[in-house]
């Protein structure tokens, strides 16, 4: 059967850290972090950027500063992300990174929301992925196979 992966969303397309975050006003007092965390967050990064960022924290203890955000996981401490170094992402942000839609429904606690978002897989891709398959499907069902092209 013939199948190509989805082709990468132009730039144009994609969204920033901007338009996953939330506005720290509406965020949760118990995400923040103790200023002993945040100063040691700062002091280890290894390069400065403009806010907004993630840092992420490796085994090793290196601090590593994005624009965008490296893979969730679910129950990794050594991936412990923070947004400006300065709190944990909220439910709603972890899912926007996964590409879940604003109208999806948090009722699970903190803690779920976090394991659940770092097992997904992210709803585009999946998206893009079915489109692709259901393609080839199409065109398996009409009897076009790759050497009929």
């Amino acid at each position: 059967m013939d199948f190509s992966f989805p082709r990468p969303v132009p730039d144009s397309e994609k969204l920033s850290l901007l338009d996953i975050l939330e506005n720290d006003s509406e965020i949760d007092k118990n995400l923040w972090v103790r200023d002993s965390i945040k100063n040691s967050r700062v002091a280890r990064m290894k390069k400065v950027l403009e806010c907004p960022y993630i840092t992420h924290e490796n085994v090793a203890g290196s601090i590593t500063p994005h624009h965008f955000s490296c893979a969730l996981r679910a129950g990794a401490s050594a991936n412990y992300l923070l947004i400006n170094n300065e709190r944990r992402p909220s439910a709603r942000e972890m899912l926007r990174l996964q590409g879940f839609p604003d109208s999806f429904k948090i009722i699970v606690p903190y803690t779920s929301i976090k394991k659940q978002a770092g097992n997904s897989v992210a709803v585009p891709v999946i998206k893009a992925v079915a489109i692709e398959m259901l393609k080839a499907l199409k065109l398996y069902e009409r009897g076009i196979v790759e050497n009929d092209k």
